[in-house]
């Protein structure tokens, strides 16, 4: 289902299903929109929206945490990948965690209904 969002990637020209093309604006469904869902799951920390504190990935709490379980990083950020709409598997998937400076690079192809798309971010502090 279309909607709109207030996430943007001004560099990509699309605000939430909405993209720009030489000042045009029309909905999508298409990698592009997935690949924004996809970042903005990624990018909802625990404990962050302030009607439900319960709700988040615990970045700090337990995936750049000292000692963090890597199978619970791994676990716990594919099925928020997988939970994004119109992803339907992941094929390559790398993480990267430095717990000193508390900062994670995730990086995967994943294919979708709109065919596949490769993403790269890192998150955390920085």
């Amino acid at each position: 289902m279309a909607g709109l969002t207030l996430i943007t990637d001004a560099a990509d020209g699309v605000v939430g299903d909405v993209k720009i093309t030489n000042g045009d604006l029309s909905l999508t469904d298409d990698n592009d929109s997935v690949a924004l869902q996809i970042s903005q799951k990624l990018k909802f920390f625990f404990a962050e929206w302030f009607l439900d504190k319960r709700q988040g990935i615990p970045y700090f709490e337990r995936i750049l945490a000292k000692n963090a379980e890597p199978e619970y990083i791994d676990a716990t950020l594919k099925d928020v990948v997988l939970s994004a709409d119109y992803v339907t598997r992941i094929t390559q998937w790398a993480i990267t965690v430095d717990t000193d400076t508390r900062e994670l690079n995730l990086e995967f192809r994943a294919d979708t209904t709109f065919g596949q798309i490769s993403f790269s971010d890192s998150l955390g502090l920085s």
